[in-house]
């Protein structure tokens, strides 16, 4: 027997102790209970990754295009964000896509106030989406991948609290950013993928179904579900222009209180005055049908061995009309991919008294957006993100959520929640010079497979989230 072992196992002490002065061992918490330790050799999934080292990789988008996949519909619905009254939120009048899959989003709080009280109340509310079947014909609704929940239930409990920022003294109120909920949704709609095509309703001409949460009063709704029409008679998928141009499958989302019964709601809300207008405060319109690039795919053969650090940055996010996509704007990033921006159109984009006038959607940070990195490996390798930076200011600093992020992943058939939050969040009023600089990521996943291995990463913004934001691949081992 050779007598190398001992002399190699001592080379990898050193190595060892050399790491551990340099980086440290540290323990942390992950979102699901699970405590990971910081090996020094290796980097550990949940582990933090500085800035510097994802400034440090060379750029797989810019000046690259993403691929078109499957040409679903989105019917989006973000504004009015805050709505006070009951009425409805978007409208679209047929969403037939062209593959026969409609993605539905909404995101919305319950702000519903009570006028008739002394000081003002709010209601509880139901939240969610009217499907109206407007053709001639009997149809089943089917539902793929869906999702939805609130953070405040119908009897006003709390059921999600790690959102909450710090107070601000001005105010004295507890705010809840709904980041937590809206990555929950995703993490629960990537994971869905198992039930398959469920039959949720079969609908006469004329008839509704009604998918809806009961939100509580101050409480965040988000839903996002994947629907399929069939006509009921030959069980063939319903595809953009199978029907007369009179007829349609019309989606409404839509606030009203909880006692509300909705077949009589729906009644009420049949005509476009009853369509809720964006706030004021609202510069950006985050409502409508987008009907291209709803599907996005990009292939990169990755070898982390002769590679190193190789970046993606991923989901535009718009300001004051701008867009981080586009050369000469005021937040242009020249690492995004040149095609990232989605946009669509909303017939009834802002109604006054009988005039209804169309605006284009415009979608900021992409959400709703599925993005699928196609990655052809060599070797181990690991997957990071960076949380969106500086770029959002309130109170003439960085916005307080920004020290307090979510971001949601999924590598082929494994889905992971991981936050981003400040070790001194708390003190985001009190004293703000404690707090870090914006830009550390985490380590989502490691892949620890030699030779040839293939791998999908999907990715969909959460509700509330912060873009644009960063992916990383790196390699496994930290030497």
């Amino acid at each position: 027997m050779k007598k190398v072992a001992p002399f190699v196992g001592a080379l990898l002490v050193v190595a060892g102790m050399a790491a551990y002065l340099i980086y440290g061992y540290t323990c942390e918490e992950l979102e699901d209970g699970n405590k990971v330790f910081a090996n020094p050799l290796r980097w550990t999934i949940g582990e933090k990754v500085p800035k510097e080292i994802f400034d440090q990789a060379q750029s797989l988008s810019q000046g690259q295009r993403l691929e078109e996949g499957p040409a679903d519909d989105l019917f989006f619905s973000n504004v009015p964000e805050l709505p006070i009254y009951t009425g409805v939120l978007t409208r679209v009048d047929d969403v037939l896509a062209p593959t026969g899959v409609t993605k539905a989003l909404f995101s919305h709080f319950n702000m519903l106030v009570n006028f008739t009280t002394n000081p003002l109340s709010n209601y509880r509310a139901k939240v969610g989406l009217i499907v109206t079947n407007n053709t001639g014909i009997p149809i089943d609704v089917y539902m793929r991948r869906n999702a939805k929940g609130v953070n405040v239930d119908e009897k006003d409990v709390r059921l999600l609290q790690d959102d909450l920022a710090p107070r601000n003294p001005a105010t004295n109120e507890d705010i809840y950013y709904g980041s937590q909920l809206g990555n929950k949704v995703v993490h629960e709609f990537f994971r869905s993928v198992s039930q398959g095509e469920t039959k949720v309703a079969s609908l006469r001409p004329g008839e509704d179904y009604y998918w809806y949460e009961k939100a509580g009063t101050r409480a965040w709704a988000i839903g996002m579900a994947e629907f399929v029409f069939r006509d009921s008679t030959s069980g063939k998928i319903l595809k953009q222009g199978d029907l007369p141009a009179s007829q349609g499958i019309q989606m409404r989302s839509f606030i009203c209180e909880l006692s509300t019964e909705l077949k009589e709601f729906s009644r009420w809300a049949s005509g476009p005055e009853t369509i809720l207008n964006q706030s004021d405060y609202e510069h950006i319109h985050m409502r409508g049908l987008i009907s291209a690039g709803i599907n996005r795919t990009y292939s990169v053969k990755y070898d982390a061995r002769k590679e190193g650090l190789r970046s993606l940055f991923l989901g535009p996010g718009l300001k004051d009309g701008t867009d981080s996509s586009v050369a000469g704007t005021a937040r242009y990033k020249p690492e995004m991919f040149l095609n990232d921006k989605v946009g669509g159109i909303d017939k009834y984009g802002h109604i006054a008294g009988q005039q209804v006038k169309e605006l284009p959607v415009e979608n900021n940070g992409s959400y709703g957006i599925e993005y699928q990195i196609e990655i052809d490996a060599e070797g181990p390798f690991a997957i990071a993100i960076q949380a969106a930076g500086a770029g959002y200011e309130q109170f003439g600093k960085p916005k307080v959520d920004l020290y307090n992020q979510w971001m949601t992943a999924k590598l082929d058939d494994e889905v992971r929640t991981l936050t981003f939050r400040d070790p001194n969040y708390w003190s985001y009023f009190s004293d703000f010079s404690k707090l870090g600089p914006l830009g550390t990521g985490r380590v989502f996943f490691a892949v620890d497979q030699r030779g040839h291995h293939q791998h999908t990463l999907s990715l969909i913004l959460p509700p509330n989230n912060y873009a644009p934001y960063r992916v990383l691949l790196m390699p496994v081992s930290r030497w």
